[in-house]
């Protein structure tokens, strides 16, 4: 295989995985939801568990559909400001 394919493939993976953890996370704890009751501070803090999981949820989605790689090296960017 290429290492450029490998590289995608591991940042695929990273966010795939990422994804995957924080929906069954916030799955989990939403349907925690059901055997809290209604208005305590435990309900409170399970909503706001479950707000701060779907950042990263929403975040790996649209990294995902853009394709963009932040782990991938930038050989070919001869402007660079850091060079």
């Amino acid at each position: 295989m290429d290492d450029e394919d490998e590289s995608m493939d591991e940042g695929i993976n990273f966010w795939t995985v990422t994804l995957a953890m924080g929906a069954t996370l916030a799955l989990l704890l939403a349907f925690s939801l059901l055997y809290v009751e209604a208005g305590s501070a435990e309900a409170v803090a399970v909503q706001l568990s479950v707000a701060f999981l779907l950042i990263p949820v929403v975040g790996s989605l649209i990294i995902i559909y853009v394709g963009w790689r932040p782990f991938e090296d930038d050989q070919d960017d001869e402007e660079s400001v850091f060079d």
